[in-house]
């Protein structure tokens, strides 16, 4: 399989990991070659998130809905021939994380579970088609504009300031790639960018030793729900330590991998910077955020000042 930004993989030369979807890039792609698709797959199941107990509920409410026709007209008509047994509404209303004596409570066929399996692939796949379309990432940017006419004056004065401070002294484009070189001085253009689309990621990992967040919700999540189950035991004494956690644990496809773990604890995916304007500024899954109150993404073309509701670092 060659080297893709599509799947998590390790490069020997680089000696580092790259690719790979979530913050702590366990969506690999290794099964479906698709990192978007597996990383859709995951909130439907995960407790924290929509808390289904079983994807194969994900599938029969699927099979019920209005998009039914339109999943069939891609994937085949197929892709619900499943007998689903007569409790499947009573399982599926019971939210996850399902019993480990009884993992997949629906109890089907060994026929329907891997036709419902194959499905739920597809249902990823389709998320991620979605994703990529231009509808939804159409890269119409200002500073998309101005990669498209080099030739044209698009970005003011004070993006081109905070474009040149990105590649310069704040050395922004180290980690967060904008298809230009860093340098210490002088003006960059539009002309001389290598991609016209650039994602503004290197599609590695890093730990910037961002401190604990307090504020973040999950750390006050250490008492049961009224399913009995409890998000967070540890509480405030949790600790993320993202990839590294990643590489420990049974979704790792390669356990030669597993050495590399305690060099990636507390490593985090270097995040796009695309849309920054509309999020808090962050280099930690549950860190502190900020404003970056030195960086370019308060004057450059990509992104803009944070949220009033940031939490200043």
């Amino acid at each position: 399989m060659p080297p893709s930004t599509r799947y998590f993989h390790y490069n020997p030369a680089q000696q580092d990991f790259s690719g790979g979807n979530f913050w702590d890039l366990r969506a690999t792609g290794w099964k479906l070659q698709n990192a978007a698709a597996e990383q859709a797959q995951d909130p439907p199941l995960d407790p924290n998130e929509h808390g289904l107990i079983d994807s194969a509920c994900v599938m029969y409410r699927l099979s019920q809905s209005p998009y039914r026709k339109l999943f069939v007209a891609v994937w085949g008509r197929q892709a619900f021939a499943i007998r689903w047994p007569a409790d499947i509404e009573k399982v599926c209303r019971t939210p996850g994380p399902p019993d480990p004596k009884d993992p997949f409570p629906v109890h089907l066929s060994p026929k329907d579970r891997g036709r419902s399996n194959a499905t739920y692939d597809q249902f990823g796949l389709a998320i991620s088609a979605y994703e990529a379309a231009p509808e939804v990432s159409p890269f119409t940017s200002k500073f998309d504009a101005a990669l498209a006419h080099p030739d044209q004056q698009i970005l003011s004065k004070e993006e081109q300031t905070g474009w040149d401070l990105f590649h310069g002294k704040a050395k922004c484009n180290t980690c967060h790639l904008d298809g230009t070189e860093n340098r210490s001085g002088g003006t960059i253009s539009p002309g001389e960018a290598a991609s016209k689309a650039p994602l503004f990621t290197d599609f590695t990992s890093a730990n910037l030793g961002v401190p604990k967040n307090r504020a973040v919700p999950y750390y006050r999540e250490n008492k049961p729900d009224a399913f009995g189950f409890t998000p967070n035991p540890a509480g405030l004494k949790f600790i993320d330590k993202g990839v590294g956690d990643f590489l420990r644990s049974p979704t790792n496809p390669n356990a030669n991998w597993i050495r590399f773990a305690m060099q990636y604890d507390g490593k985090f995916q270097v995040s796009i910077l695309r849309n920054r304007s509309r999020l808090p500024h962050n280099h930690s899954k549950r860190g502190r955020v900020g404003s970056l109150s030195l960086g370019p993404c308060e004057t450059s073309p990509f992104g803009g000042r944070p949220p009033a509701n940031a939490v200043a670092s």
